[in-house]
């Protein structure tokens, strides 16, 4: 599945922004959804009624209050499952706090006091832990070595009332901290990745501080510690993390609004 902000793909019409490559080409995914804007990201998930696919939209419909952030497949076409939630959507992950794989969204949510984390029961999105005091970008499954727990970014400070910096990590219990303080701007995609030095949470963003360290749009941590990616400067905003392995290994990817990338940043 691909979303984005096109309107066509493949020479096809795309009036909801998603598209199926079914390994030949590419086809549309439902009819328009209901709103204006354009998707962030798309994810399959059961929670107990079957599997569907839920898209994360980033809508440009006015007033803000309007707008439908969260919709999924309904028998072929696109409906709200907001369920009260209004402002943009951005990301999705699974997450199992221990009461069962759940399915969690981040984005901004305005008027529900959550910033940019919520958590979907089946039937509605609730806050919890507290939420976030502002948008939240991105989320991430992780072991740091403590345990699978739920990482966000964004640009908030504050998870759960704890100073956080611009990257908070829940244990299913309750948020802390991993002392990922940015400057320049806040994070924007994370990604888990061994680059042969063992398993590291990596982050990105328009930032060029991290935890007191001259850090170009890129850091990792590893061990409890922060380290800039020596030679990998990042000069723009990168709003996706992937690894993959094209056949000679994984290699960790970054897109976006990227102008320059190299030590010379």
């Amino acid at each position: 599945y691909a979303c984005g902000g096109f309107s066509t793909i493949g020479g096809v019409v795309q009036p909801s922004d998603v598209a199926k490559w079914d390994g030949t080409q590419w086809l549309a995914i439902g009819g328009a959804a209901p709103c204006i804007g354009y998707s962030m990201d798309v994810i399959c998930f059961d929670d107990g009624s079957g599997t569907k696919l839920y898209a994360a939209r980033s809508c440009v419909t006015t007033p803000l209050a309007s707008t439908v952030p969260i919709v999924r497949i309904e028998n072929g076409v696109w409906v709200n499952c907001s369920n009260g939630l209004t402002g943009t959507g951005r990301s999705f992950e699974v997450f199992d706090d221990g009461a069962g794989a759940a399915l969690h969204a981040c984005g901004f949510f305005a008027g529900t006091g959550s910033g940019g984390v919520v958590r979907w029961n089946g039937s509605t999105w609730s806050i919890f832990g507290g939420g976030t005091n502002h948008d939240a970008t991105d989320l991430l499954t992780y072991d740091d070595g403590s345990g699978e727990a739920l990482i966000a970014c964004g640009y908030f400070m504050y998870a759960g009332g704890v100073g956080t910096g611009n990257i908070a990590k829940w244990n299913g219990q309750q948020w802390s901290s991993i002392g990922a303080y940015t400057q320049g701007g806040g994070v924007t995609s994370l990604s888990a990745y061994d680059d042969g030095s063992g398993p590291a949470l990596y982050a990105a963003g328009p930032f060029n501080r991290m935890a007191g360290l001259v850090a170009y749009g890129m850091a990792s941590y590893r061990n409890g510690v922060w380290s800039a990616l020596a030679g990998a400067g990042i000069d723009g905003t990168v709003f996706a993390l992937k690894h993959h392995d094209d056949g000679a290994g994984q290699r960790l990817y970054a897109s976006g609004v990227i102008n320059t990338v190299g030590s010379s940043v």
